[in-house]
């Protein structure tokens, strides 16, 4: 049994047994949810960092993750009698963000773009019954890009992106037109290592995984013509039936992308200062590509309760929106040396 609980808020490491005594965390003072504690031993956590350029759609990959979990993976996922289950954990923070997310996203209505309060603390969501990879538990934190041009800002962050065991690098390309991409995600990088540096954190213990987004509009506007292997992917990459042996498979699938992309990154978006530091500063760099939203959007605006606001004219079709997750939850499993049977069983019948 572990000898500390991680705080789902703060993510200080509370002794065992002064957290289910007071039943909440002793460095920030708010109580524990009751499941938290409850199924804390059964349900590990994977703890992530939201990093991207402002405006490069992480709050739309976010939702549409949640769309995705909540809408389509039980249906998809396991067989009639282990289902996945997805059960954002605190219903008052949680399931309202989750809800509102769905109820927009099923409108065709566009999430509002990420203010730095949109996401004030981070989201606690359980994964139950993931095929072949068993149940998780995912703290998820929308950091924001513009943090890591102003140090205070990057502050207010400090606990949750110092213990993050993964970042999640979100890059629209589309975005950067008439920019070097390849420089600006240097930048972008070099920033958010030096501001690391600047809290005595070191990244060497992170894990980086880059996420290209708007995967559709890439093929559409010529990025990948070069790149067939990458346009069939994100063109097969509505959600699938999965079973143990599936998710082998699908995992398989990762692990060739990602070496892919590296390639993709290297030559067609020339980001050697970005792939050097990550390769050198970080304890792992790996790639995925996805849409969030399945096309690219052809959007009207229109007001809601006097906001402005984006509709989408087609429904969501979200492809490979899943794969970062997986990635994370795939390495989580081999660093906690899982058992021998997990790993065995879905094999044997490949």
């Amino acid at each position: 049994m572990a000898k500390t609980i991680l705080c789902p808020y703060c993510l200080h490491e509370i002794p065992q047994a002064l957290a289910r005594q007071g039943k909440k965390c002793t460095a920030c003072k708010r109580e524990f949810p009751g499941r938290y504690l409850k199924d804390y031993q059964r349900e590990p956590n994977v703890v992530i960092s939201v990093v991207g350029f402002s405006g490069h759609g992480k709050t739309t990959y976010l939702a549409s993750l949640m769309w995705l979990l909540q809408k389509k993976l039980g249906r998809y996922w396991g067989s009639a009698k282990r289902r996945f289950i997805y059960d954002p954990l605190r219903a008052d923070e949680d399931f309202k963000i989750m809800e509102d997310h769905i109820n927009d996203l099923d409108q065709s209505i566009l999430p509002e773009p990420t203010q730095w309060s949109t996401f004030p603390k981070p989201t606690v969501h359980r994964l139950l019954q993931i095929p072949y990879l068993s149940n998780w538990r995912m703290i998820i934190c929308d950091t924001g890009g513009e943090a890591f041009n102003d140090l205070k800002r990057f502050g207010q962050r400090a606990s949750f992106v110092q213990r993050s065991s993964t970042v999640l690098f979100l890059v629209s390309l589309p975005h950067l037109k008439g920019l070097d991409p390849g420089l600006e995600m240097g930048k972008l990088l070099k920033n958010y290592r030096d501001g690391m540096e600047g809290m005595g954190a070191d990244t060497k213990k992170q894990k980086l995984l880059v996420v290209y987004t708007l995967g559709d509009a890439l093929i559409k506007n010529g990025w990948l013509q070069k790149y067939p292997e990458i346009s069939d992917y994100i063109g097969t990459g509505e959600a699938k039936k999965l079973d143990a042996t599936g998710m082998v498979h699908y995992l398989d699938g990762l692990r060739k992308i990602s070496t892919e992309l590296e390639t993709f990154t290297l030559k067609k978006v020339r980001a050697d200062h970005f792939f050097s530091i990550g390769k050198d500063e970080f304890k792992d760099l790996t790639f995925c590509i996805c849409s969030s939203l399945g096309a690219p959007p052809s959007t009207e605006e229109f007001i809601i309760n006097g906001k402005k606001r984006s509709k989408l004219t087609q429904k969501i079709n979200p492809r490979r929106v899943i794969d970062p997750l997986l990635w994370i939850i795939d390495n989580a499993c081999t660093e906690r040396n899982p058992l021998k049977e997990r790993i065995e069983k879905p094999i044997r019948r490949l």
